[in-house]
């Protein structure tokens, strides 16, 4: 229930924000996948979620959650894989197997 709460909270902030004419917002409204029946009923299949990548990990520049909305040096968590638009090797972890710095597309930015 923690999770419906935060996630129904930040959607909320995203769409005011949307709503309020920002054109570029910090994360994604919509996470939630879910399959609509024909009776209206639905069945949730799974979550995706886009954000910053918190900056308690080490590796994660600790400016990250302060840098502005567009910046291509800001650390992306999509789903539960880290991405960043540049080539970041000077914050891939030794240690963490989900980060890559692959060459990622996101709102027309590569």
């Amino acid at each position: 229930m923690e999770w419906n709460k935060r996630t129904t909270a930040r959607t909320q902030e995203l769409f005011h924000r949307i709503g309020a004419g920002e054109r570029i917002v910090d994360g994604c409204p919509v996470q939630t996948i879910r399959d609509v029946h024909e009776d209206g009923t639905d069945t949730m299949i799974g979550d995706i979620s886009i954000c910053r990548e918190s900056t308690d990990r080490a590796w994660v520049p600790s400016d990250n959650e302060t840098k502005a909305v567009g910046d291509p040096t800001i650390v992306w968590t999509i789903g539960c894989r880290c991405f960043s638009l540049l080539e970041t090797s000077k914050v891939k972890p030794a240690d963490s197997p989900q980060f890559t710095s692959r060459p990622v597309t996101i709102g027309g930015v590569s």
